[in-house]
């Protein structure tokens, strides 16, 4: 709490001990006989005597003489500053870390797997003569098909409306033989909706008036193109605009051309989820496509192509996605046997596609119920005659099986054996009578396994090495609490499955106390074969320290000083270790901070050192921080806690909160700046009555009522003495506080 004299410097030629006691003591105040006799003394008479204070606001028999009004905001006025010269405050000290006695530890034999011998039989089935089938098709008319162009007709669009006029022939490359008209509608004149042009597919030299469509001047820059698109295609009300250039039952498809971004002046015709609705209703099928520079709008589009660059290869996208019910697929009577269709269409062979031919072909593909003929990158004209020919249900003598795992690639791991109907067996010569290819085994000749015999396969599967082993209580390896491999100091003897050494490893592998795992394949142990060749088998030796030593003496220095605090970093691996001191001895609590090897250093941070200093500058600290600043080192804040009225008492901080002292050596010199806020002037320096005034009028008034407010609030946690007005401790005013004072002056009706 803050004890705050308001000291009211209005002198006044009354009696101050008779009015201290008035404002102290219920005895002197105003009671109600006074008051009553107060009540019979004229306005305007003198009166004799020191005015009477009032606890309270006085009545109606009381008329206003003067107010007196004094306020005081507490507020920030200056930023103070400073330098200080500091006593060297750390000395350090590197300790790297050692460890116990080394021991040897030998690890048991650990084996490599054994590949298990896999049999696999198969039993040669019969042929079959297969059936024929010719099937022809007629192809169906194409569909109607309805084009609108929307062309962003402003001044930047010369060269992209130049690519689309140069394009057509890329445009109709899946719709040519369709039904189709193109017509156009301009983004400006804004005003306007009526479509441009007629072009069909009967029009006589469409290509040069598809030419002549698309050369106009260029105009303005109103790109409102989704909402042109809609009067286009549904008309505009109050016009002639109604979309009767639309054929019944046909197709429509939209492309979009604008070099601008997305732009929409009626939100309820145009924006996108306008536009997503206009489309669901439209009763028809219609695809929407564009070269445009929209950025997330362009996601109406069915397909959408770069503004800039060839549009050549994405209209054949759009023509192939637009496309309507001419086929390209039809359903067969039977599943062809292999490669043995031919197709025809009007007469004209197609080919199959195979790996050198994928466009302009056909193929078979899966089908409900079964199988279809599937044309690619191509589609027969309308009324087109299609012919096919093929045979089916007939099945092949088997030349090759799959095996069930990958056998070893060895031939002597493999047998291959042939029983025949009668009995008797041989045994087959890999390469001679079959081959092998990975899982596929493949005779030479149907002679090799006739019908009906049956096929023996006896192999060894090809399971991987295993190169990574784990070493647990099992193999023999003892735990040690703390242990620590000694580096180089393992070695891995490998020995074939009898016990003889075969060679000693002491690189080509990594191993941590727990795991080995092999790195060079070369050097990973063979496999043992069912039994017959035993697996390789390896042990292992190694090196270990057990412990790390904690606990180091101060080497360089005679004793520890008193009223200091250590601190200690793992510089190997940067980062911090806990440690504690007892007399000279340094301990670390925590021996997994740091490895063998590492190197720690330790602070001792030196706390009286005459470090202590007195801020510069006067006025109110209150309980704000000091910033300081060491030249070429690092700034860092003084804690209040740390401050006791103006002085800076350092030897209270942590290393932590002012790091950069770190660097000072012992005795060493260094210049500290330091900067504070000042909270001033003091209330009792701020707030001023006039107490002539008091002296001016003694006798014209005969009653004083005193009004103290703290941050807006009555209080009545004050007395009055001497014209100063002493708030009570509890009263508690803060940084910002403003405090008012209101004295009214009264004399009786």
């Amino acid at each position: 709490m803050i004890k705050l004299w308001l000291t009211l410097l209005s002198v006044i030629s009354c009696n101050a001990e008779d009015f201290s006691t008035a404002t102290s003591s219920s005895d002197n105040a105003v009671g109600e006989g006074d008051l009553a006799a107060a009540s019979i003394i004229a306005e305007g008479m003198n009166y004799e005597g020191d005015p009477i204070v009032l606890k309270e606001p006085p009545g109606e028999n009381f008329s206003l003489y003067k107010k007196i009004n004094s306020e005081w905001q507490a507020r920030v006025v200056t930023t103070a500053e400073g330098s200080h010269e500091l006593n060297g405050t750390t000395r350090r000290e590197r300790v790297t870390i050692n460890s116990l006695v080394a021991q040897r530890q030998n690890v048991q034999s650990v084996s490599q797997i054994s590949r298990l011998r896999r049999p696999a039989f198969i039993r040669r089935q019969p042929g079959q003569n297969p059936s024929r089938q010719r099937e022809s098709f007629t192809q169906a008319n194409r569909g109607i098909l309805d084009i609108l162009l929307a062309i962003d007709n402003s001044g930047s669009m010369s060269n992209v409306i130049a690519q689309v006029r140069s394009n057509l022939s890329s445009l109709l490359t899946n719709i040519g033989n369709s039904d189709w008209q193109i017509a156009m509608v301009k983004s400006d004149p804004p005003s306007t909706c009526a479509v441009e042009g007629r072009i069909t597919s009967k029009s006589s030299n469409y290509a040069a008036a598809y030419r002549r469509l698309l050369t106009f001047n260029l105009e303005g820059g109103s790109e409102h193109m989704l909402k042109k698109v809609r009067w286009a295609l549904q008309g505009k009300r109050g016009t002639q605009c109604d979309g009767s250039w639309l054929r019944r039952g046909s197709t429509v498809a939209v492309i979009v051309v604008s070099d601008e971004p997305h732009q929409c002046p009626d939100s309820s015709v145009c924006s996108l989820s306008a536009y997503r609705s206009f489309v669901n209703a439209f009763g028809r099928n219609l695809r929407t496509y564009g070269f445009t520079a929209w950025g997330p709008s362009r996601a109406i589009f069915d397909r959408h192509g770069s503004i800039t660059g060839s549009y050549s290869s994405t209209l054949q996208e759009i023509s192939a996605n637009i496309q309507v019910s001419l086929k390209d697929i039809f359903t067969l009577k039977a599943t062809p046997d292999g490669n043995s269709m031919t197709v025809q269409v009007s007469n004209t062979a197609v080919p199959s596609c195979s790996s050198t031919k994928t466009s302009g072909c056909y193929k078979v593909v899966r089908a409900a119920g079964g199988s279809a003929l599937q044309f690619v990158g191509y589609t027969p004209p309308r009324d087109a005659s299609i012919d096919v020919d093929y045979t089916y249900g007939g099945v092949a003598f088997e030349t090759e099986w799959r095996l069930p795992y990958d056998p070893l690639p060895e031939v002597e791991t493999m047998t291959v054996t042939v029983t025949k109907t009668d009995g008797t067996s041989s045994t087959l010569v890999r390469g001679t009578d079959y081959h092998l290819n990975g899982r596929v085994l493949r005779v030479v000749a149907e002679r090799v396994v006739p019908q009906g015999a049956t096929l023996r396969v006896d192999y060894l599967e090809n399971k991987a090495l295993q190169t990574s082993f784990s070493l647990n209580d099992a193999t023999g390896r003892v735990h040690v609490s703390g242990a620590t491999l000694v580096p180089d100091s393992v070695r891995v003897k490998i020995s074939d499955g009898n016990g003889k050494t075969i060679k000693t490893l002491s690189r080509g592998f990594s191993f941590d106390g727990t795991t080995l795992t092999f790195t060079d394949s070369s050097q990973v142990p063979t496999a043992g074969i069912s039994g017959t060749t035993l697996a390789q088998k390896f042990t292992i030796a190694y090196n270990y320290r057990h412990g790390k030593k904690t606990s180091y003496s101060f080497v360089e220095h005679d004793e520890r000083l008193p009223d200091s605090t250590l601190s200690c970093h793992n510089e190997t691996q940067n980062n911090r270790v806990d440690c504690d001191d007892s007399a000279d001895t340094v301990t670390f609590s925590d021996a997994s901070q740091f490895a063998v090897g590492d190197v720690v250093v330790i602070n001792e941070r030196l706390l009286q050192q005459g470090n202590n200093f007195s801020l510069l500058g006067t006025g109110w600290l209150d309980d704000e921080a000091v910033e300081l600043e060491l030249p070429g080192k690092g700034s860092c804040t003084i804690p209040s806690s740390s401050i006791v009225t103006e002085m800076v008492m350092l030897e209270t901080m942590t290393t932590a909160e002012c790091a950069f002292m770190q660097y000072l050596q012992p005795n060493e010199k260094q210049m500290v700046d330091y900067t504070y806020r000042v909270y001033a002037p003091e209330a009792a320096d701020f707030l001023a009555m006039d107490k002539g005034f008091f002296t001016d009028h003694y006798g014209k008034y005969k009653f004083e009522y005193w009004e103290v407010v703290v941050n807006g609030t009555r209080t009545n946690k004050f007395t009055v003495e001497d014209y100063d007005v002493i708030l009570d401790q509890e009263v508690d005013l803060g940084k910002n506080a403003k405090v008012g004072v209101a004295v009214y002056l009264y004399h009786a009706l």
